[in-house]
């Protein structure tokens, strides 16, 4: 049985594991595949490694600043307007790629799990994800706990199917960076860090349950990442597809409707966490009303409609590569700003290289 401090730890690291889960989970089995499983498995434990650390120079400026604020906020405050409106036009890039990919992954999920055409799928998530942002209506208490349970319940569960089946003839693609983009999207959770300081800023010891719920998160994160591709490359074989369960349907249609429940859920959580965030930017950040601020967050939601048509890893990758090379900048920027010492400059420098070398190899890609 927990303690009490264990039980808000292990409250925090789901709520911070919930922020990281979600479209990016459902492209990986297709990029890792194209980029080769190994080669794309180091990357994810280097980007696993990387995002840390970004996430532990995120936590010390939201415990070193007084108030609530998103990057934006953070930028004015240590840099002036010019980094805030660089940092506000970042994240609604990055927001906008986000929305985009829950729309079109949305759409498969309802379509495979309902006998309903894509535009009829696409109509029904946009109105469900939009009436519960416009109207407020809050996600069930325990919705941030039970959900990343319910994803590890599951991926158990390809898992295990996985290693049942014979092993496939090892043919491995020739190594690239393809994956890069997509799995830096997936692992990003810095966001959702500043709605798990508030969670334990009632309680003692906030920064080390903070710094370990990021820590522990972030691993989490990675493990199930690792897992799910793995299964789900092992399952589909030949028909593997870049939403995973249009192929999956092939093999399994009963698989392809329980990743797609999975994926449903996940996606619609996401997609309000980043509704939640354009709010919170334009309330605490921009000093408008609370109403302007619902209505400006569902507004940038219905622009993402007209990027249905575009590749789904095609906008995680390169949203994934430009967006969180910028946000790694403003945070390694503003860490430096409350604090500079060599350790802190060198890891600055470690981050933003890795970001700026895949940036690089992705753009190559394309």
């Amino acid at each position: 049985m927990f303690s009490i401090v264990s039980k808000r730890l292990l409250i925090a690291i789901l709520l911070q594991l919930s922020g990281i889960l979600g479209a990016g989970m459902f492209v990986l089995p297709y990029v890792f595949s194209r980029s080769n499983f190994v080669f794309a498995t180091f990357g994810l434990i280097v980007l696993a490694y990387v995002m840390i650390q970004l996430n532990s120079f995120y936590t010390d400026i939201i415990l070193s600043t007084k108030g609530d604020h998103q990057l934006s906020g953070y930028s004015d405050i240590y840099f002036g307007r010019r980094l805030k409106i660089l940092s506000l036009i970042n994240i609604f890039i990055l927001g906008l790629g986000a929305l985009f990919a829950y729309l079109q992954l949305g759409t498969s999920f309802i379509s495979t799990l309902l006998p309903l055409t894509p535009n009829l799928s696409t109509t029904i998530f946009f109105i469900a994800v939009s009436f519960f942002h416009l109207a407020k209506i809050p996600l069930l208490k325990n919705y941030y706990q039970v959900i990343p349970v319910l994803t590890i319940f599951i991926v158990i569960v390809l898992l295990s199917l996985a290693l049942q089946l014979p092993s496939p003839p090892l043919e491995l693609a020739i190594p690239s960076w393809a994956f890069f983009g997509s799995t830096v999207f997936a692992l990003t959770g810095f966001t959702v860090i500043p709605e798990v300081e508030e969670y334990l800023r009632p309680f003692p010891h906030k920064r080390h349950r903070l710094i370990a719920s990021t820590i522990y998160g972030q691993v989490f994160a990675a493990l199930i990442y690792f897992f799910f591709a793995f299964s789900i490359i092992h399952i589909s074989g030949p028909y593997l597809t870049a939403d995973v369960v249009t192929g999956l349907s092939y093999v399994s249609p009963n698989l392809a409707r329980l990743v797609s429940f999975l994926g449903l859920i996940l996606v619609f959580e996401a997609s309000l966490n980043f509704l939640m965030i354009f709010k919170e930017t334009f309330f605490r950040d921009f000093n408008l009303s609370l109403p302007n601020s619902y209505l400006l967050s569902f507004l940038i939601f219905a622009f993402s409609l007209i990027f249905l048509k575009v590749p789904l890893v095609t906008i995680l990758s390169l949203t994934g590569s430009v967006t969180i090379f910028v946000s790694a900048i403003i945070i390694c920027l503003i860490r430096l700003k409350i604090n500079r010492g060599p350790k802190l400059i060198a890891i600055s420098l470690l981050i933003l290289l890795v970001f700026f070398f895949g940036l690089l190899s992705e753009l190559a890609v394309f």
